[in-house]
């Protein structure tokens, strides 16, 4: 029920007062009071008036529960929470006069009940929390640990007055605490004063630990309006306290990167950085997936991929190291371990340790044959592996690796490469490396002595004019590659007296030419222009490639089914030539060493590439205003010419095809092996 008021929040004469006596109860009446006199109402018939009574007031009641609702959706249908916000939020009055034995100053009371309802005062609710962390966690006897109170409200308005109390467990003593709190027997007050919706506002104490074991502080807040959900006003926080000891690893790999297949070690720390000594200590260390176990320290076991080192006590301000060994594998590799004791640690974020390290592998760099005395029948050590020798074979392999590496290698499976047809020998299968430094290059006749030995004898029928063989390496780290060795003696005219012999082997096992004939090349024959436009090509290019086809439309002296005019068209396409005048290409014309040094100059640069300007000192018969003199003299600096003797170069002479197999490999840095 509800009773009337007037403007002055006095109680009307025409409003009932309880108690409720008709059916024996005794209840309080009424509930609240309502504004209900001098009412501005409508009336029947249409029209406004001023009315007064209990049924003016009840309506106000009615709205109040609108309003309440639209601002707390959820407690629609609870009837019994809405009724205890209205009475709860209203304004109390009190009396003079006494009602069904209930004293008019009392509240609620017969006349007024709860009070005159107030509608800002019903939706001014708020939600205000607490939440209390503890860092570190565990904490060591003796260390701080600091608290971390963060207030919130999740409510309707702003809450005010909000004081969080912290009460501290026996087993701590106060330090200090955030601006606002104060602390007295063992409990921190905190005043956090308004706090709007959604912030959260943070104070801090800090406390020095005295026991070890599980120690517990608690805290709860409060504010000036209602609080809505009283279930996030308190909260416990628990901490774990240890001994004082506090481990630390610290691990570090031998080098980055490591090389595959050759042992890697790592340097495992353990420190006891706290007051007081830990017992039964042990690293534990999960090794690299794909990395082999090869050693460790002494106390070190090493199971299924987990190798555990006991250290036994660590005292205070001690540490003890140990060391692992595996063999890398794959292209990178994560060690991770753990430090552990018998006691709590206070800081289990320095008891794991990890490395990762890249892993490479060694790297074939180039491959000496015959080069150098020692080898068996037949050897003549001109750098070129004929039939009829027994030569020393000398690979030389990088080190990628950021650390020295020790190499052995093993020499097996030489056989033909696609033909058929010879005897092929491993007469030493063993070559050592010794030690190859951290980014270097080494080769076993330098390092050793001790390198590989192949023979061939000489066959009854040659098996092919570019015969080659092959034998596999496989290094003691792994690394395996297989070697291709070009057999000499290819061609009848060329034999292994001849200057440019090693040339003419390097552009055949090249695959830039094949000759002139079945079994010669013609060294000394004037090369043509058309001769020249396919070896260059070739070389620049690599065997397999092959040039669009031609159209007949370039160059008039070369039509379309021109045996090299494939070649021709390519070499005006990429700038290299513009023909030899009048719309021609003069394919059969022999080359001129002159034009040679344009050609190859502009193949290996491009052509966009201009040489340094040319000073006339470098060859007697190429003066500076010489047509092709900054090309030749750049041929010169490159070291791919040193002239035709005498200080000269003949540029008007022709090219011979002994003489383009040097100027080919020298420009394009063809290699034989």
């Amino acid at each position: 029920s509800v009773g009337a008021t007037d403007s002055s929040d006095g109680i009307a004469s025409f409003s009932s007062r309880g108690p409720v006596t008709v059916d024996g109860s005794n209840r309080a009446k009424p509930d609240v009071s309502a504004p209900g006199v001098g009412i501005r109402s409508s009336l029947p018939g249409g029209g406004y008036g001023s009315m007064s009574g209990t049924s003016m007031a009840g309506p106000h009641v009615a709205g109040h529960v609108a309003l309440l609702l639209s601002a707390m959706p959820s407690w629609k249908g609870q009837v019994g929470l809405v009724e205890d916000r209205i009475a709860h939020s209203a304004v109390p009055r009190t009396t003079g006069e006494s009602c069904g034995g209930v004293p008019g100053s009392q509240v609620p009371n017969n006349t007024f009940g709860w009070g005159r309802i107030d509608a800002l005062a019903s939706v001014s609710m708020v939600d205000v929390g607490i939440e209390i962390t503890d860092s570190p966690d565990p904490v060591a006897v003796g260390g701080e640990l600091t608290y971390l109170v963060r207030a919130s409200n999740t409510g309707v308005v702003t809450a005010t007055g909000v004081v969080a109390t912290v009460t501290l467990s026996p087993s701590v003593s106060f330090v200090s605490a955030s601006t606002g709190c104060a602390h007295a027997s063992g409990v921190v007050t905190c005043s956090f004063g308004s706090i709007i919706k959604g912030v959260l506002p943070t104070k801090s104490i800090v406390v020095t630990v005295n026991s070890g074991g599980t120690i517990q502080s608690s805290g709860s807040i409060t504010g000036t309006l209602y609080d809505l959900n009283s279930g996030n006003n308190q909260v416990f926080v628990t901490t774990l306290t240890g001994s004082g000891a506090d481990l630390k690893l610290t691990m570090a790999g031998a080098w980055n990167p490591a090389l595959a297949g050759v042992p890697f070690t790592y340097s495992l720390t353990a420190q006891n950085l706290g007051p007081a000594a830990a017992g039964l200590v042990s690293i534990t260390d999960t090794l690299p997936a794909g990395a082999a176990f090869s050693s460790a320290s002494a106390g070190c076991t090493h199971v299924s991929g987990t190798v555990t080192c006991d250290l036994g006590t660590l005292n205070s301000g001690t540490s003890s190291v140990v060391s692992i060994t595996v063999i890398p594998s794959g292209t990178s590799m994560t060690n991770g371990a753990v430090v552990a004791g018998d006691s709590v640690d206070p800081n289990p974020a320095n008891n794991t340790a990890s490395v990762t390290t890249a892993v490479v592998v060694a790297l074939p760099v180039s491959l000496e044959v015959d080069a150098l005395a020692g080898g068996g029948v037949g050897s003549d050590a001109n750098g070129v592996f004929e039939p009829g020798e027994q030569v020393v074979v000398n690979p030389s392999w990088q080190n990628p690796s950021a650390g020295a590496a020790d190499f052995t290698g093993a020499a097996s499976s030489f056989v033909p490469v696609s033909v058929a047809g010879g005897t092929y020998t491993i007469a030493d299968a063993a070559a050592a490396y010794g030690s190859i430094g951290a980014g270097a290059t080494g080769d076993s006749r330098g390092a050793t002595g001790d390198s590989y030995e192949l023979a061939v004898p000489v066959p009854d029928t040659r098996p092919a004019l570019h015969w080659d063989a092959q034998f596999t390496e496989t290094l003691s780290s792994g690394a395996v590659r297989t070697w291709t060795l070009h057999l000499g003696d290819s061609f009848t005219d060329v034999p292994r007296s001849h200057w440019a012999y090693r040339f003419v082997e390097t552009i055949l096992h090249n695959g830039v030419t094949a000759g002139c004939g079945a079994t010669t090349y013609c060294p000394d024959t004037s090369l043509t222009r058309a001769e020249m436009a396919v070896l260059l090509l070739r070389s620049k290019q690599g065997p397999t490639w092959a040039p669009p086809l031609s159209t007949g439309t370039v160059f008039t002296d070369v039509p379309i089914d021109f045996w090299a005019g494939d070649y021709i068209e390519e070499l005006a396409a990429e700038g290299i030539t513009a023909g030899c005048g009048g719309g021609n290409y003069c394919p059969d014309a022999p080359i001129t060493r002159a034009e040679m040094a344009v050609f190859l100059l502009v193949a290996e640069h491009g052509p966009g590439w201009v040489p340094p300007a040319p000073t006339g000192t470098v060859f007697s018969d190429v003066p500076a205003g010489h047509w092709a003199g900054a090309f030749i003299e750049a041929l010169a600096s490159e070291g791919i010419t040193g002239g035709c003797g005498a200080g000269m170069y003949c540029p008007d002479s022709p090219v011979s095809r002994a003489e383009m197999a040097v100027f080919l490999t020298s420009t394009f840095g063809l290699k034989l092996y």
